[in-house]
Protein backbone atom coordinates (compact mmCIF):
# COMPACT_ATOMS: atom_id res chain seq x y z
CA UNK A 1 0.00 0.00 0.00
CA UNK A 2 2.58 2.28 0.57
CA UNK A 3 4.48 1.50 -2.60
CA UNK A 4 0.98 2.25 -4.29
CA UNK A 5 0.78 5.54 -2.17
CA UNK A 6 5.04 6.78 -3.37
CA UNK A 7 4.00 5.85 -6.71
CA UNK A 8 0.88 8.20 -6.96
CA UNK A 9 2.41 10.83 -5.02
CA UNK A 10 4.84 10.83 -8.13
CA UNK A 11 2.54 10.18 -10.66
CA UNK A 12 0.43 13.73 -9.87
CA UNK A 13 3.52 15.35 -8.52
CA UNK A 14 4.75 14.84 -12.41
CA UNK A 15 1.49 15.81 -13.85
CA UNK A 16 -1.82 17.76 -13.18
CA UNK A 17 -1.09 18.22 -9.50
CA UNK A 18 1.93 19.96 -9.96
CA UNK A 19 2.35 22.34 -12.75
CA UNK A 20 5.21 24.29 -14.32
CA UNK A 21 3.26 27.49 -13.70
CA UNK A 22 4.37 29.08 -10.10
CA UNK A 23 3.18 27.23 -6.90
CA UNK A 24 -0.58 27.09 -5.74
CA UNK A 25 -1.70 29.02 -3.44
CA UNK A 26 -2.04 27.15 0.41
CA UNK A 27 -5.18 27.96 2.42
CA UNK A 28 -6.11 26.67 5.50
CA UNK A 29 -10.00 24.44 5.92
CA UNK A 30 -12.33 25.19 9.01
CA UNK A 31 -13.19 21.55 9.40
CA UNK A 32 -15.24 22.47 12.81
CA UNK A 33 -17.18 24.56 10.60
CA UNK A 34 -17.75 23.11 7.33
CA UNK A 35 -21.59 24.44 5.70
CA UNK A 36 -24.16 20.93 5.12
CA UNK A 37 -26.92 21.13 2.65
CA UNK A 38 -29.47 19.47 0.93
CA UNK A 39 -29.90 19.58 -2.73
CA UNK A 40 -32.61 17.93 -5.20
CA UNK A 41 -29.61 18.19 -8.05
CA UNK A 42 -25.69 18.86 -8.61
CA UNK A 43 -24.51 18.61 -11.43
CA UNK A 44 -20.64 18.82 -13.01
CA UNK A 45 -20.02 19.57 -16.23
CA UNK A 46 -17.07 20.10 -17.96
CA UNK A 47 -15.27 19.27 -21.61
CA UNK A 48 -14.51 16.29 -20.24
CA UNK A 49 -16.76 15.07 -17.41
CA UNK A 50 -19.82 15.03 -16.19
CA UNK A 51 -21.40 14.25 -12.73
CA UNK A 52 -25.12 14.37 -11.61
CA UNK A 53 -26.39 13.44 -8.09
CA UNK A 54 -29.93 13.74 -6.90
CA UNK A 55 -31.50 14.01 -4.01
CA UNK A 56 -28.37 14.23 -2.01
CA UNK A 57 -26.34 16.00 0.74
CA UNK A 58 -23.50 17.68 0.14
CA UNK A 59 -20.49 19.34 2.57
CA UNK A 60 -18.91 22.76 1.29
CA UNK A 61 -15.11 22.95 1.61
CA UNK A 62 -14.27 26.57 2.10
CA UNK A 63 -11.57 28.51 2.28
CA UNK A 64 -10.60 32.42 2.70
CA UNK A 65 -10.91 32.48 -1.45
CA UNK A 66 -13.89 30.69 -1.14
CA UNK A 67 -15.39 27.37 -1.65
CA UNK A 68 -12.67 25.53 -3.87
CA UNK A 69 -14.37 22.04 -2.93
CA UNK A 70 -17.93 19.99 -2.08
CA UNK A 71 -18.15 16.13 -0.75
CA UNK A 72 -21.24 14.95 -2.13
CA UNK A 73 -23.49 11.92 -1.38
CA UNK A 74 -26.55 10.08 -3.25
CA UNK A 75 -27.52 8.62 -6.07
CA UNK A 76 -25.53 9.85 -8.32
CA UNK A 77 -24.07 9.00 -11.79
CA UNK A 78 -20.56 9.88 -13.58
CA UNK A 79 -19.33 9.89 -17.11
CA UNK A 80 -15.52 10.49 -18.32
CA UNK A 81 -16.50 11.39 -21.81
CA UNK A 82 -13.17 10.48 -23.39
CA UNK A 83 -11.96 7.15 -21.75
CA UNK A 84 -15.83 5.85 -22.31
CA UNK A 85 -16.07 5.52 -18.34
CA UNK A 86 -19.49 5.83 -16.84
CA UNK A 87 -20.76 4.37 -13.62
CA UNK A 88 -22.76 5.21 -10.62
CA UNK A 89 -21.43 6.71 -7.46
CA UNK A 90 -22.86 7.50 -3.93
CA UNK A 91 -19.79 9.45 -2.97
CA UNK A 92 -17.92 12.16 -5.07
CA UNK A 93 -15.33 14.91 -3.65
CA UNK A 94 -15.60 17.71 -6.33
CA UNK A 95 -12.43 20.35 -6.22
CA UNK A 96 -12.02 23.80 -7.98
CA UNK A 97 -10.76 27.14 -8.00
CA UNK A 98 -13.62 28.97 -6.16
CA UNK A 99 -13.78 31.01 -9.08
CA UNK A 100 -14.65 28.39 -10.88
CA UNK A 101 -18.00 27.50 -8.52
CA UNK A 102 -20.44 28.53 -10.89
CA UNK A 103 -18.61 27.82 -14.04
CA UNK A 104 -18.59 23.79 -13.63
CA UNK A 105 -21.36 23.17 -11.12
CA UNK A 106 -24.94 23.87 -10.66
CA UNK A 107 -27.25 23.19 -7.69
CA UNK A 108 -30.76 23.12 -7.64
CA UNK A 109 -33.61 23.19 -4.21
CA UNK A 110 -30.32 23.04 -1.88
CA UNK A 111 -30.71 24.25 1.62
CA UNK A 112 -28.53 24.29 4.95
CA UNK A 113 -29.49 21.45 6.95
CA UNK A 114 -27.86 20.18 10.36
CA UNK A 115 -27.16 16.93 10.26
CA UNK A 116 -24.41 15.77 12.31
CA UNK A 117 -24.12 12.29 10.88
CA UNK A 118 -23.40 12.87 7.72
CA UNK A 119 -21.12 15.32 8.89
CA UNK A 120 -19.38 13.04 10.91
CA UNK A 121 -18.79 10.49 8.27
CA UNK A 122 -18.07 12.63 5.70
CA UNK A 123 -14.73 14.03 7.59
CA UNK A 124 -14.04 10.24 8.78
CA UNK A 125 -14.14 9.88 4.48
CA UNK A 126 -12.10 13.31 3.84
CA UNK A 127 -9.57 12.42 6.16
CA UNK A 128 -7.95 10.30 3.46
CA UNK A 129 -10.00 11.18 0.54
CA UNK A 130 -9.10 15.19 0.94
CA UNK A 131 -5.31 13.92 0.81
CA UNK A 132 -5.56 12.85 -2.61
CA UNK A 133 -5.07 15.77 -4.56
CA UNK A 134 -4.74 19.73 -4.31
CA UNK A 135 -4.36 19.48 -0.65
CA UNK A 136 -1.40 19.99 2.01
CA UNK A 137 -1.70 17.90 4.55
CA UNK A 138 -5.47 19.06 5.62
CA UNK A 139 -4.97 22.33 4.11
CA UNK A 140 -6.03 23.44 0.60
CA UNK A 141 -4.08 23.73 -1.93
CA UNK A 142 -6.31 26.09 -4.55
CA UNK A 143 -5.96 24.71 -8.12
CA UNK A 144 -5.53 27.23 -10.96
CA UNK A 145 -8.69 28.87 -12.85
CA UNK A 146 -9.93 25.67 -15.14
CA UNK A 147 -8.26 22.74 -12.63
CA UNK A 148 -9.90 20.26 -11.21
CA UNK A 149 -10.45 17.19 -9.69
CA UNK A 150 -13.47 14.75 -9.09
CA UNK A 151 -12.51 11.50 -6.87
CA UNK A 152 -15.29 9.17 -7.24
CA UNK A 153 -16.85 6.24 -5.74
CA UNK A 154 -17.74 3.66 -8.09
CA UNK A 155 -19.15 0.06 -8.02
CA UNK A 156 -17.47 -1.00 -11.20
CA UNK A 157 -14.62 1.17 -11.01
CA UNK A 158 -13.16 1.73 -7.19
CA UNK A 159 -11.96 4.53 -5.98
CA UNK A 160 -11.12 6.89 -9.02
CA UNK A 161 -9.52 10.32 -9.17
CA UNK A 162 -10.23 12.03 -12.46
CA UNK A 163 -7.70 15.32 -12.52
CA UNK A 164 -7.73 18.24 -15.04
CA UNK A 165 -4.87 20.40 -14.73
CA UNK A 166 -2.39 22.11 -17.72
CA UNK A 167 -5.13 20.72 -20.37
CA UNK A 168 -4.39 17.46 -19.76
CA UNK A 169 -6.22 14.49 -18.04
CA UNK A 170 -4.99 12.24 -15.57
CA UNK A 171 -7.57 9.46 -14.19
CA UNK A 172 -5.94 7.34 -11.44
CA UNK A 173 -7.64 3.86 -9.65
CA UNK A 174 -6.99 3.75 -5.80
CA UNK A 175 -8.50 0.54 -5.87
CA UNK A 176 -6.38 -1.04 -8.11
CA UNK A 177 -3.16 1.56 -7.39
CA UNK A 178 -3.15 1.94 -11.57
CA UNK A 179 -3.20 5.35 -14.01
CA UNK A 180 -6.50 4.26 -16.18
Amino acid sequence: MKTQIIFLILVLAATNCKSQSPERIREGVDWSNCAVYSAAEIQFESEDVKFECLNCKYLEIETKSGITGIFVMGNGVFNLQNRNMKDSTLACLVRFNPNDFNSFLKISSNSIIEDKGFSAISFNILNDLFKHCYHSGMDALIPYTGDYALNFFSKKYGDVLATFADKKMLIFNFTTGKEM
